[in-house]
């Protein structure tokens, strides 16, 4: 493996597709020596083209453009008959090893290729032409009879039935569609009702459900479903609030950076080709790479889930070479396993540099060769395969390049290829080399690049100069793109001569830009998606011109930059910025109702404008499906209620929002809160109970917040997710409702303005509850149910008599008969009888207690109060707690671990006494508040209850713990810290550690990493002393630096030198420097060069470290800086003046 990834190395430089054309080479080399049967062919291939990025690739018989789906677009006709198959071009890659495929992209269907197992599945027609029918269908009138929707003729019964099927081309799971099924769901919603409602669902499905006459059933496209599946979940797991483990949909995540996945359901373990393995890590979600984001965050994302999802195995992420060769890749197996390519294959290699100057690529493949350990030296190859074509053709395009500047021409054969030149055009081509490229090289192409030069603005002479000194480092774009691209950066030139427009936007060239920030593409001509791998949306950002960053740029700054642009980035926003950019050009154009605002068609009705239609392709922006006849409420917290036309556009333009779409059920609530305002605007007082009322189809309680104690089933449709008893309203037009009375929350709905809900969990049940029975008192005298708890009131505190399984999930440990409620948000309920009980209920916060009463520790902490010295650690009570912030816990006594939810463990911290936190609080002051309880309480029933620690498992405790454990225990190599095992050199290194210590980290440890630092401090000497005392006192920071890593080479080389006496020149691990004024390098191992800005030559000058200049400093004081190198070194070229 060490030599493939060397080898690749001296290549890199030639190209990205040079580099294709070499590992395509090195693919047929092997094909030659065991050409196999197709089946290896196209495993072989797939492996080969997953290397490198592509739009279209042959894989075995099969020209594949990477669509999606994936549409075969040329077949080797004999070799696909000889296989069996009977597919055509024009077809849709449907499944691979019998895994639906119809929504994967590229690299999901490599990898399935890479495991062919010879099953692969194809349809005629794609679903989306279905879709289609459906909408042409919606503008008919309805028919007398059966009516052709694509490829199928439907009777609108509920559900629909098919009659007649124009080709076999559908597969539901594992039968045909044939005429008597049951076309019985769309996107998991049953197909019943109207034909109008049918069709409607049917245009915006990505999933349907056929039954058979049978009674079985399949899925078309299952995985927009599981989607769904996952958008719901995500959903759900926000409205239940924070928690360490969540279920969102078909899997179970436990937070961590990044999530780890517990598991994951076969629908959609199926989708990743049986990869899945527990404790893999969540690591993209669609196009977004998943670092250090939070649970929030996560399910934020996961709530608008599109259906592409990336996972890491669970350990430390596998390269991809490494991860085919786990795989059974068994081309690179053999490629690194059987030592009979021998000298032919070295000696193809050494041509490839050709010039007979400096170190040639076969002296560096035997060098490095021989570093690894492998053995070149045997064995023969009888076929070169496309190295020797390829060597060919380079020589031949620079014999082809000297001879044409000799003579003018209008066109010129350059080795395989013909150009016409101004602009550079390919005119004809050989197809041996038209296949060499990524993309397949075709008549008309532009010549773009040769040698990292654009081509667009330089002359023939200057073109055939390049080639004569790259002819191998060459690109092409498709078709017309070049002239497209032209057309662009003379439209940033002409722009740039005239003033800026007033009404914002101006064409460039074939775009239409909009110059706001960041600058947004509005409309484009169709020859500028030419420019681009895929069409370009409305409301594209400008996000960075030739990799800098453009999202804060000006006009003027965008334009310079496209002037001679070589790359543009655009970036899609979604659902917001297309309406934005529908609702800037309709600023300009003549009202139409209803009228198109980007993917949403809208009526301008009063009082506010009505959604119409939305494109299917956008509704899974939607957390609920948008219907015909929503509401349009407002954007950004500004209502539309009463606004004009023109005033709607420029609130969306303005506004960085989406809208805010609401059902129109929602106008219940309006019309309710209305009539309570003008029928009973104040209730009459109840003392200090509130009063309880139904507000249309939600009953509430007046706490602050008010809580929703019942609803009605149509309050399902006026939100996301329907609301439970319990939930609270969180927010009125946008603020928070906590301090709101019900006069100011009815107000709120009457002005239609929105709500908004929060979960409040098993808190906010009972408090839905305990005002219901506060509010009918002749309920309940012995017993109540509260929530999912029915308590009995014989005693104080009251006891659980029973608790429903769903219970548990919101305690620590599982509720059982005979448990006390001791405490309600830290107040005591002992003495409390059932109508002060659930008062307390009625209150704000989280907390419920049930445990049995523990002993008291007043007297341990005013004992240890009154010492005169004051202990890094001691006992109180049970409990030896190190005095860190917050308190750790070293050790403890059985007895005083009673009563706790979960074990109570070495390593754990105390975040609050008595609710109070603690977690910056001194020994004195942690002391006082363990005393308080003492000398505060009165005379009750029982005896005064103990000071209540609050105890919190801690990576940081744990440290901390192990570390004083560790100082107080005799030596040991290797010696266990806290979840982390040391061995003990200077600087320790990894020798093991627990599971949980990775979650810690942003990348994974391994054994043999070196401690590098604790709390950005580096060590004097390293050693275990100095260690553990820096560990006892750690704070929020450990670093940790790779075995062999360049930072801990040049260290501990600089420190070994500082020891001997002086040289005229130092080897510092993967530098060699001789010590003139600045230093000069005399040698740089291979390995090191990407740790510097540009490649480091023999000759150039050590100017600087750490931030320090080091001209005129001696060698002590130069390895005296590099023994604490922190990364930073600066090098200049040799002939760069140093001052």
């Amino acid at each position: 493996l060490l030599w493939l990834k060397q080898i690749s190395a001296p290549l890199c430089p030639l190209g990205p597709s040079i580099m294709a054309s070499f590992l395509r080479a090195l693919g047929s080399l092997l094909q030659e020596r065991s050409p196999g049967e197709p089946g290896s062919k196209i495993r072989q291939d797939a492996r080969m083209a997953s290397m490198q990025p592509a739009r279209e690739d042959w894989i075995g018989p099969f020209y594949i453009r990477w669509d999606v789906p994936a549409k075969i677009v040329d077949v080797e006709k004999e070799v696909v008959a000889q296989m069996g198959f009977d597919i055509k071009a024009g077809d849709e890659v449907a499944s691979v090893s019998g895994v639906d495929v119809l929504r994967s992209g590229r690299g999901e269907i490599l990898r399935l290729f890479q495991q062919w197992s010879g099953e692969l599945g194809v349809r005629r027609l794609g679903s989306s032409e279905i879709q289609q029918a459906a909408r042409e269908a919606l503008m008919r009138p309805d028919p007398a009879g059966p009516e052709w929707i694509g490829p199928l003729q439907l009777r609108w019964t509920s559900p629909p039935t098919i009659c007649d099927v124009k080709q076999d081309w559908l597969h539901a799971g594992k039968h045909r569609v044939k005429a008597g099924d049951k076309l019985s769901a769309a996107s998991d919603q049953p197909l019943s009702g109207s034909r109008r409602t049918m069709l409607q669902l049917i245009a915006a499905a990505d999933d349907l459900t056929v039954e058979s006459a049978g009674g079985q059933q399949g899925h078309r496209g299952s995985s927009a479903s599981v989607a769904q599946e996952i958008r719901d979940g995500a959903q759900e797991a926000l409205r239940r609030g924070a928690s360490d483990v969540d279920k969102v949909g078909p899997m179970r995540l436990k937070w961590a950076n990044p999530p780890i996945i517990e598991h994951m359901s076969p629908r959609l373990a199926d989708q990743f080709g049986s990869r899945f393995i527990p404790g893999d890590r969540l690591a993209q979600i669609d196009d977004v790479h998943i670092g250090q984001h939070d649970r929030e965050d996560v399910l934020v994302m996961l709530k608008n889930y599109r259906g592409e999802m990336g996972l890491r195995r669970g350990g430390r992420g596998l390269p991809g070479i490494e991860h085919l060769l786990r795989d059974g890749s068994t081309g690179l197996e053999e490629l690194l396993g059987d030592r009979r390519l021998g000298r032919r294959l070295e000696e193809l290699m050494a041509e490839l540099t050709g010039d007979g100057g400096g170190e040639d690529l076969g002296a560096t493949v035997s060098r490095l060769a021989r570093e690894a350990g492998v053995d070149l030296s045997s064995g023969d190859l009888s076929g070169e395969g496309g190295i020797r074509t390829y060597l060919q053709m380079q020589k031949d395009m620079k014999k082809a390049a000297e001879d044409a500047l000799l003579v003018q021409r209008e066109y010129d054969a350059i080795g395989p290829f013909v150009f016409s030149w101004n602009p550079c055009k390919v005119v004809a081509v050989e197809d041996f080399a038209a296949n060499m490229f990524s993309e397949k090289v075709k008549e008309g192409d532009s010549l773009a690049q040769v040698g990292g030069r654009m081509c667009d603005n330089l002359s023939r002479e200057e073109i055939l100069r390049l080639l004569v000194q790259h002819p191998g480092n060459i690109g092409f774009a498709r078709g017309r793109s070049m002239e497209h691209r032209r057309a662009l950066t003379d439209g940033a030139r002409q722009a740039l001569l005239r003033e800026a427009p007033q009404t914002g936007s101006e064409w460039v060239g074939p775009l239409r830009v909009w110059w706001r920030k960041p600058a947004t593409v509005v409309e484009a001509a169709p020859e500028a998606h030419t420019l681009f791998r895929k069409p370009i949306d409305p409301g594209s950002w400008f996000v960075k011109i030739d990799g800098k960053s453009v999202l804060e740029a000006g006009r003027d700054q965008v334009l310079q930059l496209l002037q001679e642009h070589k790359d543009l980035n655009l970036e899609s926003s979604g659902l917001a910025c297309q309406i934005r950019a529908g609702a800037y050009l309709a600023q300009f154009k003549e009202e139409e109702d209803p009228e198109w605002l980007g993917p949403l068609r809208i009526s301008w009705s009063s009082p506010c404008p009505t959604l119409r239609e939305v494109k299917p392709e956008f509704l899974h922006y939607f957390s609920r499906p948008p219907s015909d006849g929503d509401v349009v409420h407002g954007c950004g917290g500004i209502l539309f209620a009463g606004c004009s036309r023109s005033r709607i556009l420029q609130i969306i333009c303005d506004s960085e929002d989406t809208l805010n779409i609401r059902p129109a059920q929602s106008r219940q609530l309006e019309l309710a809160a209305a009539a309570l305002l003008t029928t009973q605007p104040d209730l009459p007082e109840n003392g200090d109970v509130p009063a309880v009322e139904w507000v249309g189809p939600l009953r509430m309680l007046w706490t602050m917040p008010p809580t929703i104690v019942d609803a009605l089933p149509q309050a399902g449709k006026m939100f996301h997710t329907k609301p439970d008893a319990g939930d609270c309203i969180h927010k009125v037009n946008g603020q928070p409702a906590e301090a709101m009375t019900r006069r100011e929350v009815l107000e709120g709905l009457r002005s239609g303005r929105g709500i908004q809900l929060r979960g409040t969990g098993v808190r906010g049940q009972f408090r839905a509850a305990a005002g219901l029975l506060l509010a009918e008192p002749g309920l309940g005298a012995q017993a109540d149910w509260l929530g999912p708890v029915k308590l009995g009131w014989q005693t104080s505190p009251p006891w659980v008599m029973h608790a429903k399984p769903e219970a548990n999930k919101h305690f620590r440990h599982p509720l059982s008969q005979g448990d006390q409620l001791v405490e309600i948000d830290g107040a005591p309920t002992i003495g409390k009888n059932r109508q002060e009980v659930l008062k307390m209920l009625l209150g704000n916060g989280s907390e419920l207690s049930f445990r049995p009463p523990r002993h008291d520790r007043s007297s341990a902490a005013a004992e240890a109060l009154s010492r005169v010295d004051k202990p890094e650690s001691e006992w109180v009570d049970g409990f030896r707690l190190l005095w860190s912030k917050p308190p750790t816990i070293l050790d403890t006594k059985p007895e005083a671990t009673m009563g706790y939810q979960r074990p109570v463990s070495v390593g754990d911290v105390v975040v609050a006494v008595d609710s109070v936190p603690v977690m910056t609080s001194s020994r004195e002051e942690v002391l006082k508040l363990m005393r308080r309880t003492a000398e505060t309480s009165g005379p009750q029933r029982a005896p005064p209850p103990p000071a209540k620690l609050s105890v919190s498992s801690s990576f940081d405790g744990k440290l901390r713990a192990g570390a004083v454990l560790a100082m107080e225990g005799p030596p040991s190599d290797p010696e266990w810290v806290g979840p982390f095992q040391f061995r003990w050199t200077e600087p320790p290194s990894l020798a093991d550690l627990k599971p949980e210590a990775q979650s810690q980290f942003p990348k994974p440890l391994t054994p043999g990493d070196v401690l590098q630092s604790v709390d950005e401090r580096r060590w004097e000497k390293g050693d275990r002393d100095e260690v553990l005392r820096r560990l006892a006192n750690y704070d929020c920071r450990l670093s940790f630096t790779p075995a062999g890593s360049f930072d801990l080479e040049l260290r501990q080389a600089a420190r070994a030198a500082l020891e001997q006496p002086d040289a005229e020149a130092d080897q510092l691990g993967p530098i060699t420097v001789q010590w003139s004024d600045p230093p000069t390098v005399l040698w740089v191992a291979e390995s090191a060069q990407r740790h510097f800005k540009r490649r480091v030559s023999k000759g150039d000058k050590l100017v600087g470290s750490n931030g320090q200049a080091l001209k005129s400093l001696s060698r002590k004081q130069i390895l005296e800086l590099l023994a604490k190198f922190d990364g930073q070194m600066q090098i200049a070229p040799e002939e760069c003046p140093v001052m």
